[in-house]
């Protein structure tokens, strides 16, 4: 009989969470234009944190320790590394709209929230990875 790996459902929620973090900040920064500039800073540290979480997700108890240890801490820097640029790259909206509502175009507002959105996924997707790291089982 053939023995199957037993998947880690916290780092696989990590993923998705990333995954989901994502798509909301290029979506925040291409269908809705505005000081939100999109970079590539976000999109790099993400895709090395999915890779990281994600052999972390797949690979379950079989990874080595060490290896494990690794891939988990190193996930989550990039994604710590992520929610930084992500918040960075939206202070300018952020100033125009919560502290000097003048005239802003309504895609701006639109775009922000948008952004509150991916950046709680990221952090969510950071709270589990942390969750992982610190317990034992899968």
């Amino acid at each position: 009989m053939a023995r199957t790996k037993k998947q880690s459902l916290i780092a696989w929620i990590a993923v998705c969470a990333a995954v989901v973090g994502l798509v909301l900040y290029i979506v925040s920064g291409v269908i809705y234009p505005s000081k939100s500039i999109l970079s590539w800073e976000v999109p790099v540290l993400t895709v090395i944190a999915l890779l990281a979480l994600s052999v972390v997700a797949y690979a379950g108890k079989s990874l080595p320790g060490f290896l494990r240890d690794v891939f988990i801490v190193g996930g989550g820097l990039a994604l710590i590394g992520a929610i930084c640029f992500f918040v960075l790259k939206r202070l300018d909206p952020a100033a125009d709209i919560w502290f000097i509502p003048v005239n802003y175009p309504a895609a701006e507002k639109t775009s922000l929230y948008i952004s509150c959105v991916g950046i709680a996924f990221y952090l969510i997707a950071f709270v589990m990875t942390l969750v992982k790291a610190f317990t034992a089982k899968d």
